[in-house]
């Protein structure tokens, strides 16, 4: 215990000897009133414990059980171990054994030497009381006396034995190498060494070739001698004796080869085939000579089968080509005219004596429902068999293309090509003289419409339109465009056509008619050739095509050019019979809104339509214009 004073704040430390070790506090400190903090330590033994338990051993503390600071423990181990380590171990003041903890092992004698041509087995020991048998290695054998292949001393033995002091007991053996060399080919064979090896305990195998037996032993063994054991064996043809052949057979051979007429080699073939008539029962149609020297399976037994007569085919016959029933015959059946087989057409004789499949029977052709190419074709018959025709016919408005019949043939096809129906086609009608045409609905099928107009100073006698028919014509006849007589004289007001008053000019007239009627008469018969000279002509119908170009009038030097000459349309019809425009369906061609090109032509009125502009009528021939009138 060392100590600064006594005094307030002085401090006292304590200390143990070697071997104790202090508990409780080591420094204490003086405090003001003369009491020291804490409490006085105590010191104690340093205390190791007991060691842990030793494997395969066991350990005597030497200290009267003490395992105190400076006590001994001592070690040992059972027998057939050895120790690994100290002995003997103290307790140490830093409360641990001193060295290290020790082991017990089984004591070991090592790997012993193996000498040349030995050889120990693998799963060898080298532990105490482990024995070591030695063999000597393949081709070897051992130098002293020895009955297999296992060295064996009569004297010190080939066993090494592991001692307690690790030290082997016994003597180690000696092998000599032993060599047999290949033995001779075999003829008709081959040899084989087993392991690839000729040495001592080698094994020759011998084996002949497919179709030869072997004589003698098939294994040889090479000896301690240094020879092979037994005598090389040979290969002798292995041949079957011919085979029997049964009755109502023939037998046909393959692969014969025969050195002998009474024997076959291996491999060779018998084929037994049963005369006509009779199926084989019982064995197998195809024998082979085995390895073995006989024939594989049995001979068949062939035995007699009838199928007898076929049973009469109504509408029809059968045939036997052979022109007999027995097993393997064949019926062929064939039917009448306009008749067709249903069923095979050929049977055989079976094996059971039946023929084979059903029996067929000899229905009439028939030709099924007979086609159509549209929804418009109308079929009439009742009956699709054999030379029975079906009629076809078309809808209203529909004509049939291709022939109206057909029959129903032997090879089951109805004659001829499938007829379709077309709807009926009028074909585009004539156009009228000195008048137009044109179709409703652009169309000349079945109920289109081809409605008919005349020129100007021309009325129609007859129906203004046609309709197409079923059979392919225009309804009634087709109208016609005539002249119509006027009088120029006179206007629809009652006044001349110099604006004079009717009235007015008969007293003038009756004024003058006495002294000037020879002159008046002459008058008028001249005016009256001017005005036919002058009444416009006859207007001819043209095609539809739009044309342009020039228009020549032969009756005046004004030449005067249209813009274009287009088609007439049905929907501008205007209430005077002739302000038609441009319609695509137009079988004579107008222009709707020429220029103007007279006011009046020999006394006629222009003709207006309700645009209050002159229509112009103009006849066309080869494209050119050749009249024209208002």
């Amino acid at each position: 215990m060392e100590m600064t004073g006594v005094k307030a704040g002085d401090e006292v430390t304590y200390t143990c000897d070697k071997g104790h070790k202090l508990v409780g506090d080591q420094v204490r400190k003086c405090q003001l009133g003369g009491k020291w903090t804490g409490r006085d330590p105590i010191c104690k033994y340093v205390e190791c414990g007991r060691p842990l338990t030793l494997e395969n051993g066991t350990y005597t503390l030497l200290d009267e059980n003490l395992t105190t600071y400076q006590s001994r423990v001592s070690y040992r181990c059972n027998d057939n171990f050895t120790i690994i380590g100290h002995d003997q171990r103290s307790c140490l003041e830093t409360g641990k054994w001193s060295g290290r903890e020790p082991t017990c092992k089984l004591i070991e004698c090592g790997e012993p030497e193996i000498p040349d041509g030995a050889q120990i087995p693998s799963n060898a020991t080298f532990t105490i009381h482990s024995e070591i048998h030695f063999r000597c290695k393949p081709g070897h054998k051992i130098s002293a006396v020895s009955t297999n292949d296992v060295a064996t001393y009569k004297n010190g033995g080939t066993t090494l034995k592991c001692n307690p002091d690790g030290k082997w007991s016994g003597s180690l053996p000696t092998c000599i190498f032993v060599e047999c060399g290949r033995v001779q080919p075999l003829l008709r064979g081959e040899v084989q060494y087993i392991n690839g090896t000729t040495h001592l305990s080698s094994i020759a195998s011998y084996s002949c070739n497919p179709g030869f037996r072997m004589i003698g032993s098939r294994l040889r063994v090479c000896s301690e001698n240094g020879k092979w054991s037994d005598n090389a064996p040979k290969c002798e043809e292995i041949r079957c004796v011919s085979p029997e052949v049964p009755k109502n057979a023939t037998v046909v051979y393959g692969g014969n080869d025969r050195a002998s007429a009474d024997s076959f080699r291996v491999g060779s073939t018998v084929q037994y085939r049963c005369i006509p008539g009779h199926l084989p029962v019982k064995g197998e149609p195809l024998r082979t000579c085995l390895p073995t020297g006989v024939w594989s399976n049995e001979p068949p037994l062939c035995m007699y089968i009838d199928c007898g007569l076929p049973r009469p085919v109504p509408h029809g016959h059968w045939l036997l080509p052979s022109n007999t029933t027995y097993y393997g015959s064949q019926v062929e059946y064939v039917c009448d005219v306009n008749f067709e087989i249903h069923g095979p057409r050929r049977r055989l004789c079976l094996e059971n004596g039946t023929w084979s499949s059903n029996e067929p029977s000899c229905e009439v052709v028939a030709c099924g429902q007979p086609d159509t190419r549209d929804d418009q074709t109308i079929i009439d018959g009742d009956s699709y068999i054999v030379e029975h025709w079906v009629t076809y016919s078309c809808s209203e408005g529909y004509r049939l293309v291709g022939n109206s019949s057909r029959m129903c043939g032997s090879d089951g096809q109805w004659t001829g090509d499938t007829p379709f129906c077309k709807l009926v086609d009028c074909e585009s009608p004539s156009a009228i003289a000195n008048g137009q045409g044109f179709l409703s609905n652009g169309t000349t099928t079945y109920h289109s419409v081809v409605q008919y107009r005349c020129l100007p100073d021309f009325q129609m006698v007859g129906e203004p339109t046609r309709t197409c028919l079923a059979n392919g014509e225009w309804s009634g006849l087709e109208p016609k465009c005539v002249d119509i007589v006027l009088e120029i004289e006179n206007t629809a007001d009652g006044r001349h056509a110099d604006g004079q008053d009717v009235d007015a000019s008969k007293t003038i007239g009756i004024a003058i008619a006495v002294g000037a009627g020879a002159l008046l008469i002459v008058i008028i018969i001249a005016a009256a050739i001017c005005v036919k000279t002058r009444k416009a002509k006859a207007i001819k119908t043209s095609t539809t095509t739009a044309l342009s170009g020039r228009i020549d009038h032969k009756d005046s030097s004004t030449i005067r050019a249209y813009p274009s000459i287009a088609a007439i349309t049905a929907s501008d019809n205007h209430n005077n019979g002739f302000g038609v425009r441009n319609h695509p369906n137009g079988l004579v061609t107008f222009s709707s809104n020429p220029q103007p090109i007279y006011a009046n032509v020999n006394g006629h009125t222009a003709v207006e339509n309700d645009d209050n502009q002159p229509v112009a009528v103009r006849a066309l021939r080869n494209g050119v214009i050749q009249s024209e009138s208002l």
